[in-house]
């Protein structure tokens, strides 16, 4: 897997089928999601993943969520859900010319990190490191995608899943609500929308593998809502394949696109309300 993803992302759509030569007329169905064992936390994409191949670099800044005295957090979940946000703006602020709001990004993350304890020789250097190279949009990609899988790494390895839950739950809220809102800053919307369709196949693998012991049921059921929502914009078929190498006939499913600018505008308000939510608590 690579470094450059915080999250040990979830291997999605995958496919498998049996490979032994059968008779005439035996079905193989083709499984999408293949079951894996239930661990003890759920894994969402990074910002980095999301935005990868669309270049967001003209969003709008009033979007991110605002930098706030972290003294004034109300809990340690407050703390871990802001910091996701805050790292969510820092990876798409990394694409823009923005640099004073960078630095700015970076110092509030620095201080979020101290909060939850994360070890000080690891995060000294974010906001000098920020400044040097503040201009190289390849090296801040590295840098700040090595600090998310850091910090993800080093809350689970010290067995603080529901913090790094968090953080991860922040970081896809805050991503999906600046790419719903960037829309509008561009002619082609087809690969947004094809990327937020394919959100309701993350939810549905990390659904699996979350419960009340990392985040609140509210959260959960977030989540549940979104997936229905992402999940009218596309739909599976399964569609009959005859195989005349082997004269067999087995089954594919098939996802197609249903995306239409009534269904993005009902997911864009339910995100608007989640982080609204989020930001005034």
């Amino acid at each position: 897997m690579s470094k450059y993803l915080v999250f040990f992302i979830i291997i999605i759509n995958i496919i498998t089928f049996s490979c032994k030569k059968t008779s005439k007329e035996e079905k193989i169905n083709i499984q999408v999601n293949t079951p894996i064992k239930k661990v003890e936390y759920f894994n969402l994409p990074s910002p980095f993943e999301i935005n990868a191949s669309i270049d967001f670099s003209d969003i709008d800044t009033t979007k991110l969520t605002k930098l706030k005295n972290p003294q004034l957090f109300t809990n340690q979940q407050d703390i871990a859900i802001k910091t996701g946000m805050y790292m969510a703006d820092l990876s798409f602020l990394a694409r823009t010319s923005y640099n004073n709001l960078l630095n700015l990004y970076a110092n509030q993350i620095y201080k979020m990190l101290i909060i939850l304890e994360f070890p000080h020789k690891q995060i000294d250097s974010i906001y000098e490191f920020t400044e040097k190279n503040i201009y190289n949009y390849d090296t801040m990609k590295y840098f700040i995608s090595n600090l998310l899988y850091q910090v993800d790494a080093y809350l689970k390895n010290t067995g603080q899943i529901k913090n790094a839950c968090q953080i991860t739950y922040g970081v896809w809220i805050e991503s999906n609500y600046i790419i719903l809102n960037a829309l509008k800053n561009y002619k082609d919307t087809n690969k947004i929308h094809t990327l937020l369709a394919d959100q309701y196949l993350v939810l549905n693998n990390a659904l699996q593998y979350t419960d009340t012991s990392v985040l609140e049921t509210s959260m959960i059921n977030n989540m549940k809502e979104l997936k229905n929502m992402f999940g009218e914009l596309v739909k599976f078929t399964k569609i009959k394949i005859k195989d005349t190498l082997w004269d067999t006939i087995y089954y594919k499913t098939q996802m197609e696109y249903d995306i239409t600018k009534a269904k993005i505008s009902k997911i864009n308000k339910k995100f608007t309300t989640i982080r609204n939510n989020l930001i005034n608590k």
